[in-house]
């Protein structure tokens, strides 16, 4: 949360331009993320499958980004 209090502006065109994701901690509990609207889309494409084929496909979309398959299979329960 501080890096993105101090430099929202950077973190921003990091995702649109660099296509970098970002984790959002607050209290060292991961809150959020920070993704490209590319990446959004396909996560909302994927919504009427079972949880654990959106993360297959995501995970095959978005290069296997372990912050994000931690965070994924976080909201899974697993």
């Amino acid at each position: 949360m501080a890096d993105l209090r101090r430099r929202p502006g950077t973190l921003i065109r990091a995702v649109a331009h660099e296509g970098q994701r970002f984790i959002i901690f607050n209290n060292r509990q991961e809150m959020a993320a920070l993704v490209r609207v590319a990446d959004l889309d396909a996560l909302e494409r994927a919504g009427g499958q079972s949880t654990e084929r959106q993360i297959e496909q995501m995970l095959v979309r978005l290069g296997g980004h372990d912050a994000l398959r931690r965070l994924l299979q976080r909201l899974d329960g697993s």
